[in-house]
């Protein structure tokens, strides 16, 4: 038996050894990365779901060191102005609806300008006198429609009183009656023809021909394109007028 002795302790320090590195190759991870070796987890980020709360309520939590490390910083919202500008090319022009083209809308010779360019005007002020002999024909045309209408309302009041009186028949009143009408109408035709060209229905004869051009809005002459002694036409454009307070830039 004392002689069996060192041959079972090499036997069981062979057995060990096998052990071991069995032991040590079985923990040992693949070279694929796949094996038994347990895997790190996963860090959590802010953007997981928490299981505690409803879906979608994930928040992410900072300090004030953490804030101003990052240059994180925070406001109430709300209405501001734009610190940031931007410099462009660009060209002013007339808001085109705040100028205004004016036109005589009568031909004629230019006896008197009374503004220039550059000038700021008001709505109703006279810019230039016109002697138009079209518009002495028209105011004509008005004078003798008076004219009418009022023998016509004269012999109408005559003419009803004979007939309410039985002297004379009905139908001189009817006829009476219906040329006081149609004179009516005349002078109101002849009123708003005027009217339409821009012109004062005045009666008075020494000035039939006088044509005043008047400012249609608040502004400034920006253009002007009409003298002393010039013959005009009904559609040249004479005067420009703008609001200047509003303008358009075209980039």
């Amino acid at each position: 038996m004392k002689h069996k002795t060192p041959l079972a302790v090499a036997a069981v320090l062979a057995t060990g050894i096998v052990l071991g590195a069995a032991i040590l190759r079985a923990g040992a991870p693949h070279a694929d990365g796949h094996g038994p070796a347990t895997q790190a987890p996963h860090p959590v980020t802010a953007h997981q779901h928490d299981e505690s709360k409803p879906h979608g309520e994930a928040r992410v939590t900072f300090t004030d060191e953490q804030l101003q490390r990052s240059g994180i910083t925070l406001a109430a919202a709300g209405p501001a102005r734009i610190a940031s500008m931007l410099e462009l090319l660009g060209e002013v022009k007339l808001n085109q609806d705040r100028s205004v083209v004016v036109t005589p809308r009568l031909a004629g010779i230019v006896e008197a300008v009374r503004v220039n360019a550059g000038d700021r005007v008001a709505r109703g002020q006279v810019l230039a006198v016109l002697s138009s002999p079209a518009l002495a024909e028209q105011r004509g045309e008005l004078l003798a429609a008076r004219r009418r209408l009022t023998v016509a309302r004269t012999t109408h009041d005559r003419e009803k009183r004979l007939w309410e009186d039985k002297i004379s028949a009905e139908q001189d009143y009817l006829a009476a009656r219906q040329a006081l009408a149609e004179a009516d109408i005349a002078v109101e035709a002849a009123q708003q023809q005027l009217a339409a060209l821009g012109a004062a229905t005045t009666d008075t004869t020494a000035r039939l021909a006088h044509h005043e051009l008047r400012a249609p809005i608040d502004g400034v002459v920006v253009d002007k394109q009409i003298s002393t002694g010039q013959a005009v036409k009904e559609d040249a454009a004479v005067f420009q007028l703008a609001d200047l307070s509003s303008v358009w830039v075209e980039l």
